[in-house]
């Protein structure tokens, strides 16, 4: 059966495989150790019949690797690539963080059983079929055979059986493994058939098992299970085209081609990452040749960029859901009431005039989901209205004069510092003592993974694939990256948990769109998220780099399934 699409994928490429290279050593600092998804805007696909059909009952041929089948290598001569992004990776252990900065590095290194093309069709990577059995819980996979791990260990059933367990380790969770895998997927364990066949068995049916696939890195058992969290956090070893030699945290990253991966030659030899958090800084760098991308670009830099001959720009519809989180186990946000009142206090409207001119998109009535064809319309946009908001937060009795801190980041998302003191200063301006807190990316991220959480307001931004079934999974329980704990704490969180696990066991189209709006109308209700909007994204690009943003969950993914891979000239 073909994959999402009736013409069928492409033939089975099968590389040979010539050389096995050793990962070097990282040079690096360790660190205390604590997703950018952008992409063309389709109607989703998962959930419709002839679709889920064909993620049941999966036998593709695997992506080509394109018309040449490897890059052409670059000159020793060649500069190598620099790619920036706004803050550095918390980790490069999957298992110990998911972000889009760890996804921009990973991606390049390791690899999945599955993942998105530039269309946003899952197609096969390390898996070449997959197929549920009739008992709807046991998925098995067919797995490519002849890959090899980039410190020459074989990739097997063994491999995944490791990596899905990995993920569930009770040690490794008490030391900071926070891996979503197990609670999005429901797998509770992991059968190893022969050396090429897996079984993954489920709780329960789930629809979406595999876009949560798209998350799982595989991963080699050996390195993994010698080395302790603090090394791994460091040096990752997957089957990917590229590895990683070199981190010296805060000023660059270096990945190396691997010689011995199995769609061959990656052609770019080196390629390197710096964190640079401000902006103008990004932007300066790219004009004098000392970066050769710039993501987060504002319309007041395009005629910059499109006025220097070496640069262009790559736009990619925006996905990421940027929103403002309301902690309801903080007693002053635990009444609806409460909460409802704050999102009337904020300017949507005028904040993204300001801060992001022609780019801002257009407003939506929520940004759980992102999908157009899976947002509920009946719901109102709420209407920013501070006199009301003030007059109910009277009548609630609300505290006026504690403090309110709005934590954000700096650089990780488009005007994130700028945007946290916008909302703050709507908020001192029905009498709220407001502030903006910015928290470095490692530190924020670190609260979220506590026990305690982020204690106040919070600005975040969430990647979407728009898929209705995925978006909704982001708020249900279990997941570090909603830190509302609205689901414990409000009186439709558990309507909600109920009703999404009921959606997971749901094939019929038509059911499903009910249930995603029906979601959507409890989320909305609570008040838990402030939508702000959907982040619009456009890059700027050295000429000399090939590579284009593909958005979804291939972040700085440097060969696509079905692609060359990208190429670096003089």
């Amino acid at each position: 059966m073909t994959l999402l699409s009736p013409g069928g994928l492409v033939k089975l490429v099968k590389e040979a495989v010539t050389r096995v290279q050793q990962p070097a050593m990282v040079s690096t600092t360790i660190f205390s150790f604590s997703r950018r998804h952008f992409l063309q805007r389709t109607a989703p696909l998962l959930a419709m019949p002839a679709v889920l059909g064909a993620l049941q009952a999966c036998t593709p041929a695997a992506p080509s690797a394109g018309p040449t089948g490897a890059g052409k290598t670059a000159p020793a001569s060649v500069a190598p690539p620099i790619v920036t992004q706004g803050v550095d990776p918390e980790t490069l252990d999957p298992h110990f963080g998911e972000s889009g900065p760890i996804g921009n590095v990973l991606n390049n290194v390791l690899e999945p059983l599955v993942h998105y093309d530039r269309n946003m069709n899952i197609v096969p990577v390390l898996a070449e079929s997959w197929q549920v059995q009739p008992d709807q819980v046991t998925w098995r996979f067919k797995l490519r055979q002849n890959v090899k791990f980039q410190n020459g260990e074989p990739f097997n059933a063994d491999a995944v059986k490791f990596t899905v367990e990995r993920t569930m380790d009770a040690d490794l969770r008490a030391k900071g493994l926070n891996d979503p895998f197990p609670s999005r997927s429901g797998v509770t364990k992991v059968n190893v058939v022969d050396p090429s066949t897996v079984d993954m068995v489920l709780k329960e049916p789930n629809i979406v098992m595999p876009v949560f696939l798209t998350f799982l890195y595989i991963l080699e058992p050996k390195y993994y299970a010698a080395k302790s969290p603090q090394e791994t956090s460091v040096q990752p070893v997957g089957t990917g085209p590229w590895r990683v030699t070199d981190w010296q945290k805060g000023d660059h990253l270096t990945l190396q081609s691997y010689g011995g991966y199995w769609r061959g030659d990656p052609g770019i030899p080196e390629i390197r990452f710096k964190p640079v958090p401000e902006q103008s800084t990004r932007l300066n760098m790219l004009l004098a040749g000392e970066a050769d991308v710039v993501g987060g670009l504002l319309p007041d830099d395009f005629p910059t960029v499109e006025g220097d001959s070496k640069l262009r720009i790559s736009r990619a519809s925006g996905s990421r859901r940027v929103h403002l989180g309301i902690p309801t186990n903080v007693p002053r946000y635990h009444t609806r009431a409460v909460r409802q009142a704050l999102l009337q206090a904020i300017d949507y409207d005028g904040l993204a005039k300001s801060l992001l001119g022609p780019m801002a998109p257009t407003r939506r009535n929520n940004v759980l989901i992102a999908g157009d064809a899976w947002l509920n319309t009946q719901i109102p946009l709420v209407q920013y209205n501070p006199d009301a908001a003030r007059q109910a937060l009277q009548t609630a009795g609300f505290p006026f004069a504690d403090k309110i801190s709005i934590y954000t980041p700096a650089g990780r998302y488009l005007k994130d510092k700028e945007l946290a003191t916008a909302i703050a200063g709507n908020l001192r301006a029905i009498g709220l003592n407001a502030e903006a807190q910015v928290l470095d990316w490692t530190v924020y991220t670190d609260h979220m993974r506590s026990d305690k959480g982020l204690d106040d307001l919070y600005l975040l931004g969430l990647g979407s694939r728009f898929n209705g079934p995925e978006d909704a999974s982001i708020v249900t329980t279990d997941q570090i990256w909603d830190q509302t704990h609205w689901i414990q704490e409000t009186e439709n969180g558990p309507k909600f948990q109920a009703l999404y696990k009921e959606l997971l066991k749901t094939s019929d189209e038509a059911k499903q769109k009910d249930m995603v709006n029906q979601l959507q109308q409890l989320f909305v209700e609570e008040a838990v998220w402030a939508p702000l909007w959907l982040e619009p994204a456009a890059s700027g690009v050295n000429r000399r780099f090939s590579w284009e943003d593909s958005g979804g969950g291939n972040n700085l993914r440097f060969w696509l399934p079905g692609e060359d891979p990208a190429r670096v000239t003089a």
